[in-house]
């Protein structure tokens, strides 16, 4: 009767462990793709302001036109 109730016993803490490791694994993926996110916002956003600032350089907008003109 014992051997029954210890063997229970280690695979209920067996169970617990597994799924405390998947809990964690569920939030380290979590801050990964959060942090992912976040850097391919600022990579996006950086390639924005890079891209106009090259491409207009030294021009100005003219809402008369609708086009850029060299200053």
């Amino acid at each position: 009767m014992d051997d029954k109730r210890e063997a229970r016993r280690q695979r209920a803490e067996l169970e617990q462990r597994e799924r405390q490791r998947r809990q964690r694994q569920r939030k380290l993926r979590a801050r990964i793709m959060f942090a992912l996110g976040v850097l391919a916002i600022v990579a996006i956003a950086l390639l924005a302001v890079r891209g106009n600032e090259g491409e207009n350089a030294g021009r100005v907008w003219s809402p008369e036109h609708g086009h850029w003109h060299d200053r």
